[in-house]
């Protein structure tokens, strides 16, 4: 099992290459405000979104259920042939998802047209993105052999690659065509993403394709079965999101409002996710090898939940306390409006980072059932909390539906897995989230008040409570326990 030392290295290593791609997006989202707008914003987030919406429609989880089975295979021991075979099975097939993705997308295209904009203007547009959600598919599948391997340096050097020319291909698609560089954009980008890591998977394990036969593709199925329950999921996921911003086109504020509300959940989520980078590269395939054994599976849980607590506090205080100069540097004055949908939000990201390592159990078990089920569930309140709460009180609600969500899948996730998988949470681990969870709600309470020093003098002395319950994890980490 790993050192508290260890798990913050490679968390560290992974997120440091976050933290250089947040960078990097400040320059991308500067100059797309500049170049396109807010409606162009609004375009770009529901492209990414249905991408990501026809990808889990079709991928059939091909990432997890690959990560999960190549690091059992690789935990027993089994010959390099016999692995290599896996990994050539497993292109196989997502060279044939990555096809069938791409059909799906070009033939639906006109009725997700009229779905999402009540117009079939945007036909041709959702149809020439056809290419980016093969790529996506492929992607995931070269990412996954990376993840399996545990090459933490091979993921951190693709990191770095994708952020920067991700960047480029961004800048010069909106620089030079203005909102028609969102879909160039959108195929460059994904395009580039599958390029990099194939670059480094192919040298780990050449690339070559299995036999087309069935009796060859039959070996997969068993893959896919596991997978169905992980396809029903991503699907909920996906189109719970592009539901969120059907309600939100629908609104007074049409696609601006959508560029408010994913610049308020870029700020809640997808910056706090730096901190959970290494949950995929690296916690999953720890998690996976020791699954089978509640004892183990609970240890390493529970060291990951303290790690990212202790991680995740902290920043989210100084994160909210500096919202007022972060908006306008990032977006501009516009979108200072999405402070409050934030602020209500942050906590969300606070009860992710306690219930984001259980989650992982069902994957790690190989239990698609339960984990669609709870996908389902979590996805139903999400709609239900954010439209609910936008409806009602516009952004600051949609902020408070989604940290009710979290804290609703928190409850239901301690409870089901404990009873299906013996799930505990262990005393030094509660003490580790409670305690600076009282000082965080404390600390964002503060963020509200008008007065700027009195502001920062009551997160100071929020962020000054929090470190009696943070000190005995550095202390472990120093003497690398």
């Amino acid at each position: 099992m790993l050192s508290f030392r260890e798990i913050f290295k490679n968390t560290g290593l992974l997120g440091a290459v976050q933290v250089l791609n947040i960078l990097l997006s400040i320059g991308r989202n500067k100059i797309a405000v500049l170049c396109i707008g807010s409606v162009g914003l609004g375009l770009t987030d529901l492209f990414a979104k249905l991408i990501e919406a026809v990808g889990g429609l079709t991928n059939f989880g091909i990432g997890l259920t690959a990560v999960r089975r190549i690091s059992e295979l690789r935990e027993r021991g089994v010959s390099a042939v016999r692995l290599h075979r896996h990994v050539r099975l497993v292109r196989t097939w997502t060279l044939l998802l990555a096809l069938l993705g791409a059909a799906v997308t070009a033939m639906f295209a006109l009725p997700l047209s009229w779905l999402m904009t009540d117009s079939p203007s945007h036909a041709l547009s959702f149809a020439c993105l056809a290419p980016a959600v093969a790529f996506s598919t492929l992607t995931f599948c070269e990412i996954a052999i990376l993840r399996a391997f545990r090459c933490i340096g091979s993921l951190t050097k693709v990191g770095v690659a994708v952020a920067v020319s991700g960047l480029l291909v961004s800048v010069v698609c909106y620089v030079l065509l203005g909102i028609p560089g969102v879909l160039w954009a959108a195929l460059g980008v994904t395009f580039v993403s599958w390029l990099l890591p194939f670059h480094f998977s192919r040298r780990l394990v050449p690339y070559r394709l299995g036999s087309l036969r069935l009796r060859h593709l039959r070996c997969g199925f068993p893959m896919l079965r596991l997978g169905f329950g992980y396809v029903v999921a991503g699907i909920v996921a996906g189109w719970a999101e592009l539901f969120i911003r059907s309600v939100l086109l629908r609104s007074e504020g049409g696609w601006s409002m959508i560029a408010f509300y994913a610049a308020g959940i870029t700020l809640t989520v997808s910056y706090v996710r730096v901190l959970f980078t290494s949950l995929d590269a690296d916690f999953f395939p720890r998690l996976s090898a020791v699954a089978s054994s509640p004892r183990e599976a609970n240890a390493t849980i529970n060291r990951q939940i303290v790690t990212l607590v202790t991680l995740t506090a902290p920043f989210l205080l100084v994160f909210c306390a500096c919202l007022p100069w972060i908006v306008p540097l990032l977006y501009s004055s516009e979108f200072l409006l999405i402070i409050p949908m934030t602020l209500c939000a942050a906590g969300a990201m606070y009860v992710k980072a306690i219930y984001t390592p259980v989650a992982y159990l069902s994957l790690a078990r190989g239990d698609a059932f339960t984990y669609m089920v709870m996908e389902i569930l979590y996805n139903l309140v999400f709609c239900a909390g954010v439209s609910l709460g936008y409806m009602y009180h516009g952004l600051l609600g949609a902020g408070l539906g989604l940290s009710a969500a979290h804290l609703f899948d928190l409850c239901a996730l301690s409870l089901v897995y404990r009873l299906r998988y013996d799930w505990r949470m262990d005393r030094f681990t509660f003490l580790r989230c409670f305690l600076p969870g009282v000082c965080l709600a404390l600390g964002l309470w503060c963020c509200t008040w008008e007065a700027w020093h009195l502001r920062f003098v009551g997160i100071a002395l929020c962020v000054l409570l929090m470190l009696p319950t943070l000190l005995p994890v550095w202390k472990q980490i120093r003497n690398n326990r």
